[in-house]
């Protein structure tokens, strides 16, 4: 029997709590495919966290297994917010980058590693509640100058401005039709503005857009369109469908085949309009419809890994 590991990385906690809740779910879980649970980091409950302590025990939320009768994955679920130090802002790209590889110390290299998280979307209209799944990924450092008012400490890569791609990329056209049904059927629809209905958007087409160093939310607001402008200037075509702070770092982690996945819950240059009003809803149902498409997909990429 061939066993692989699978390695899923959640960016706030915020985001990891609704994906866990939606993983052991009685009605949404398959009871026979998923077992052997285990709770290392959960609950984690973030205000207990000495804010004194920089390195808090670096351990997965749970861990578990999906079962197929030629073919085991192991799957590892993790926070990245869980690992930092709660006394550095939590959306620091240099400490995001610090904790990293924490969780990629192991010796087995992942078969597969997962970007997790909520994202606002560009040029596909109102998609809010919405899930996007992709698997190349371009980042961005939007602060050119220092009347940019940028942060103390900038982060940066030889990387940046590049689209990366995922070598041995899941094959979605495998996918079984009912992945899509098992999830849609059990969406919510956001609190402000929801896309009727929410669907599950995912090909290899669609490429996440990183911007990097931003402390302050108000900067989003420009920063999100110097980055669609570089990927643009770029001369790369592809679909922008997930505008976010962190899928591209865990992907410049590895070299393992890597997808994102991301529940939608604005659109680019809506963020005060369509996500600080009601942050807890409209946050909970992104990462919890994302959630759900991740659950099936779990099981669509095991059987698919067992030909592999």
């Amino acid at each position: 029997m061939k066993t692989k590991k699978i390695i899923i990385v959640a960016n706030k906690s915020w985001e990891a709590d609704p994906l866990i809740n939606v993983l052991l779910h009685e009605k949404v879980r398959n009871k026979v495919y998923f077992q052997n649970f285990k709770f290392p980091g959960y609950p984690r409950l973030l205000n207990l966290i000495d804010r004194q302590d920089p390195d808090p025990i670096a351990t997965p939320r749970i861990t578990f297994d999906c079962i197929f009768p030629n073919i085991i994955s192991n799957i590892e679920v993790w926070c990245l917010q869980d690992l930092m130090n709660q006394a550095v802002s939590s959306s620091s790209t240099i400490e995001k980058w610090r904790v990293l590889p924490k969780i990629f110390n192991d010796k087995k290299e992942p078969d597969l590693v997962i970007a997790f998280g909520t994202a606002g979307i560009f040029d596909l209209g109102n998609r809010n509640g919405s899930v996007v799944i992709g698997s190349k990924v371009f980042i961005h450092n939007p602060y050119e100058s220092p009347s940019d008012d940028p942060p103390s400490q900038i982060w940066s890569d030889k990387r940046l401005n590049t689209l990366i791609s995922s070598p041995k990329t899941i094959d979605f056209r495998k996918i079984p039709n009912d992945f899509r049904f098992k999830a849609e059927s059990r969406f919510i629809l956001s609190t402000i503005e929801p896309s009727i209905p929410p669907v599950i958007m995912i090909g290899h087409g669609f490429n996440s857009l990183g911007i990097v160093n931003v402390l302050n939310y108000d900067h989003y607001f420009w920063a999100d369109k110097r980055a669609i402008e570089a990927f643009r200037k770029a001369g790369y075509k592809g679909v922008i469908g997930s505008i976010e702070s962190t899928h591209g770092l865990i992907r410049l982690q590895t070299e393992s085949p890597f997808l994102f996945v991301s529940g939608i819950v604005d659109e680019d240059g809506k963020f005060d309009a369509q996500v600080t009003p009601k942050e807890y809803s409209q946050n909970f149902v992104g990462a919890h419809n994302a959630g759900l498409v991740l659950c099936y997909l779990l099981e669509a990429v095991t059987i698919q890994m067992s030909t592999i």
